[in-house]
């Protein structure tokens, strides 16, 4: 792995390992200072942990904002499926559990299975979603 690389994403990962024991505020701490060092072709990584930390917080509105910047920076650099595949799924799960804008959630789900199609996560909760 190229050293520059790591050095670029070192605080995103200290963002990760504290939105994963759910110290929200140190989360966002770390992601201001990676937002400032990371790599362009990276920086939807930042709008992804973002979108989570808000999900976490419940903060829908706040999460979908932030997951639709993250896939509009992934679409823009044409990265994979799987990238562009899983932020579709959190931004329409988000949309789903705000439950104003349901229907637009099912969609991007529909979008995400279709990109990824053997993600069983993305299944269920399309299923779900449906139901």
């Amino acid at each position: 792995m190229d050293k520059n690389f790591c050095s670029d994403i070192a605080n995103l990962r200290i963002a990760e390992a504290h939105y994963k024991l759910v110290d929200i505020k140190a989360a966002f701490n770390a992601l201001d200072i990676s937002e400032r060092t990371i790599k362009e072709r990276d920086r939807y990584m930042i709008g992804l942990l973002k979108g989570k930390c808000f999900d976490k917080l419940k903060e829908f509105d706040r999460a979908v904002a932030q997951y639709q910047i993250a896939l509009d920076d992934a679409r823009n650099l044409e990265h994979d499926c799987n990238v562009i595949g899983n932020l579709e799924f959190r931004l329409g799960w988000s949309l789903i559990r705000q439950r104003e804008r349901i229907e637009r959630g099912v969609n991007h789900l529909i979008t995400a299975s279709e990109m990824i199609p053997d993600n069983v996560e993305i299944l269920l909760k399309l299923a779900g979603a449906i139901m």
